[in-house]
């Protein structure tokens, strides 16, 4: 069993504020970052416990042993700007398209032939003829970087995730079609699949897990006794 969910990949394992910015020595690990970004998307506590809500995300992906610590306040300071930029995203996506229903931590599964794939999609707009997926993103944009090179980056890294988000609700519901979009925090930009780039998502899938399969076997062939 696998999960469609990927790691931000623009990390060296800890995110930082600019360094004319960020306080000497005061940093955060970049799954906490992220993963309160996507806490405060998904709970929406009121807006003025979200310092005391980071920290106590914080203190729950602590690994066992390590000590909780607070999070620096200008660390704080972005993370609630990210989240509340990414609602802001999806304030606006419900005004456009006129919800059926919505869903935060939308759980999927997927078989391919013998493979099983789960994951969580971040936000889920429901329409009559439409799914909506919405997925949060903290990467960060490279230096020199220019947006649009960011963003067809990251399309190209988070596509396998996407097309298995598609397929799986494709699949349970032939009588929708389904859109995606990705929100980037860092850029306040998204990057979007229509419905007619999504319509074969089984069949890339696939085609991606068959591609991934021989590549670990040229790097690895199965011996035969």
């Amino acid at each position: 069993m696998r999960t469609v969910r990927d790691d931000d990949d623009d990390y060296d394992g800890f995110w930082t504020a600019d360094d004319d910015e960020a306080p000497a020595g005061e940093y955060v690990e970049a799954d906490i970052f992220g993963q309160a970004v996507h806490r405060l998307c998904e709970v929406r506590p009121p807006r003025e416990t979200w310092p005391e809500f980071i920290d106590q995300v914080a203190a729950a992906e602590r690994r066992p042993g390590e000590p909780v610590e607070h999070i620096p306040e200008f660390v704080t300071t972005e993370i609630e700007t990210a989240a509340a930029s990414a609602l802001g995203y999806v304030n606006t996506l419900h005004d456009k398209v006129g919800p059926q229903a919505t869903y935060d931590e939308f759980p999927i599964s997927l078989a391919v032939d013998s493979i099983e794939l789960e994951g969580y999609i971040d936000h889920l707009v429901v329409t009559a003829n439409t799914y909506y997926v919405v997925d949060y993103k903290t990467s960060r944009q490279r230096e020199g970087e220019s947006i649009q090179e960011f963003l067809d980056r990251q399309k190209e890294h988070h596509e396998p995730q996407v097309l298995a988000y598609a397929a799986a609700l494709l699949q349970a519901d032939q009588t929708r079609n389904v859109a995606a979009q990705l929100y980037f925090t860092d850029v306040d930009d998204v990057v979007r699949w229509s419905p007619d780039e999504l319509v074969s998502a089984r069949t890339r899938v696939q085609e991606i897990i068959n591609e991934s399969l021989q590549e670990a076997l040229a790097e690895k062939p199965i011996q035969l006794i």
